[in-house]
């Protein structure tokens, strides 16, 4: 076998079985955060639908907030997410933070996503 190879090969068996510790179930408030996370993203879905219709010059400022809010979302650690509206980068955005203060965490960001519905709102309007 070629060095390579085997080394590749042991790499990737450690990856495999690196972790076996147990991880603790998730809090109430972690699964009430993350239910609050999908929701904004939900969201973000339902006004990148809506701005089709909105002229160009109209929706720049909406994009640009939507792409702010969309790289800031916080991971939450031991909840899967749609990776399809997030940048995929997640190194920059692990952060220590109480499960009851991450709902606070998350009911802000998904509040942001609504104040930016209702700018669309009032363009379309």
């Amino acid at each position: 076998m070629n060095p390579t190879n085997f080394i590749t090969c042991i790499c990737i068996f450690v990856a495999l079985f690196s972790c076996k510790h147990e991880h603790p179930p998730a809090s109430a408030d972690l699964k009430q955060a993350y239910e609050i996370q999908k929701e904004g993203l939900v969201k973000i879905k339902q006004i990148e639908s809506e701005m089709k219709d909105v002229a160009d010059n109209r929706k720049t400022e909406l994009q640009s907030k939507l792409g702010v809010l969309k790289h800031s979302m916080i991971e939450i650690e031991g909840m899967q997410h749609d990776h399809s509206q997030c940048s995929g980068d997640h190194s920059k955005k692990r952060f220590s933070i109480p499960d009851n203060e991450m709902v606070a965490v998350q009911s802000e960001w998904r509040d942001s996503i609504i104040s930016v519905q209702q700018q669309l709102d009032k363009i379309k309007n």
